[in-house]
Order: structure tokens, then C-alpha cells, then sequence
């Protein structure tokens, strides 16, 4: 892969994860607002579910960085 494929991945996989995490974010709370006024809702789950995505998505990042830094230190 070049290293324009490399930096264009890495730039969409942040912004793509960011968002999700805000998704995440704003579920888990509205949720939460949902269950302490009306009672338990099985809504709260699928914001704990969806979460080993964005770990997946981080660790992708990290290697995308890495392998990044590898390249530049060969040149």
C-alpha cells in the first residue's frame, strides 16, 4: 500500500471513528436521561455493544502510525 493510501486511510478511519464515538456518546446519554425517567430500556445495551468497535478502529489507527513512521525512517 502506498503512502498516500496509508495517510488517506488513516485520516478517514479518525474522522470515522470520531463520530462514532460521538454516536456512542449521545446514545449512552439519551439512554440513560430515557431509563432514569421511564424505567429500563434495552436501548442502553447496543452503546456497550457497538464500543469494541471503536477499539478495533483505534488499534487500526495505531498500526496505520506506526507502519507510517516505519516507512519514514527507511527514506
Amino acid at each position: 500500500m502506498s503512502n498516500e493510501k496509508l495517510l488517506e486511510q488513516k485520516k478517514s478511519i479518525g474522522f470515522l471513528t470520531g463520530v462514532l464515538i460521538g454516536a456512542l456518546v449521545t446514545l449512552l446519554a439519551f439512554t440513560l436521561y430515557t431509563s432514569i425517567n421511564q424505567g429500563f430500556t434495552p436501548l442502553l445495551v447496543v452503546p456497550l455493544a457497538l464500543s469494541p468497535i471503536v477499539f478495533l478502529n483505534l488499534t487500526t489507527l495505531k498500526a496505520i502510525k506506526k507502519e507510517i513512521q516505519a516507512r519514514n525512517e527507511v527514506v
